[in-house]
């Protein structure tokens, strides 16, 4: 009898952890993320990016990025965007094009990396939690 409680008990706990991981680190992502720092697979230095100088707002399936830099070499877009979230990646939909980034909460700083698991030549994108804005 306890062994059928035990396994009663594991299969419940198994059940009990579906999605909601993915649901809680998703939902962790609303918000405003002020970007940090941007490193590209390119031989050119990395940009300097100020405070607020660019920011992404993400609301459930909509990205917004407000870039409020003038040079277009530290951060080229801006404006709203469609996303799905899935398996901790984003999905950031263009008109011209899409893209996948895995990513990573820890604490109030929010790290980005372009692609696939396992390809080498996507971007890094590293921000930190805006508060009360």
């Amino acid at each position: 009898m306890k062994k059928i409680l035990t396994l009663l008990l594991v299969a419940a706990s198994f059940c009990s952890c579906s999605d909601d991981d993915d649901n809680n680190t998703a939902a962790a992502l609303n918000g405003k993320w002020q970007m940090d720092a941007l490193y590209m697979y390119t031989d050119l230095p990395a940009p300097v990016i100020a405070a607020n100088e660019v920011v992404w707002q993400f609301n459930g399936d909509k990205l917004i990025v407000v870039n409020n830099s003038d040079d277009a070499r530290v951060y080229p877009y801006s404006g709203t965007y469609a996303i799905s979230i899935d398996n901790k990646r984003i999905l950031i939909k263009h008109d011209d094009f899409e893209s996948y980034y895995r990513y990573a909460i820890i604490g109030d700083e929010l790290t980005l990396t372009e692609g696939e698991e396992g390809l080498q030549d996507g971007s890094l994108i590293k921000f930190s939690r805006l508060s009360g804005m």
